[in-house]
């Protein structure tokens, strides 16, 4: 039986795209154009440095704040290192540091949600916010 020639094939190739990275470089692979050009954001300006919030259940911000410390670790990759490059760590490749951790963007919550009566009649559970 001869497929309709208004029937779809099952798949399509797609190129993959171009990236474009600082410096007007162009590249596929995205870790490697950042490597070899830098962010294309750069030619806008950018932040002295990326403040990031932390919210995770209070028995994990250790491993959360454990994560946020690897980004900025070079690493060699174990698998592929045909197509994986050294990642230098995070302010190498992105040209600027991660900030260090603000008590104001750190969240906390307990393992079970609480409703809302709970959290207002609950002192504990309310934030503090310090006026710096």
């Amino acid at each position: 039986m001869s497929a309709l020639a208004s029937e779809l094939s099952g798949y399509a190739f797609v190129p993959e795209p171009e990236l474009r990275f600082a410096g007007e470089g162009l590249g596929k692979h995205p870790l490697m154009g950042l490597i070899q050009h830098g962010p294309y954001g750069l030619r806008y300006g950018s932040p002295n440095a990326l403040r990031l919030a932390l919210l995770a259940p209070a028995r994990d911000l250790g491993k959360l704040r454990g994560l946020v410390a690897e980004f900025e670790r070079p690493a060699k990759p174990k698998e592929a290192t045909n197509y994986y490059p050294e990642y230098p760590g995070f302010s190498t490749l992105f040209k600027m540091p991660i900030a260090r951790e603000d008590d104001r963007l750190v969240i906390s919550f307990p393992m079970r949600w609480m409703t809302l009566r709970e959290m207002a009649t609950n002192s504990a559970w309310r934030p503090s916010y310090s006026s710096a």
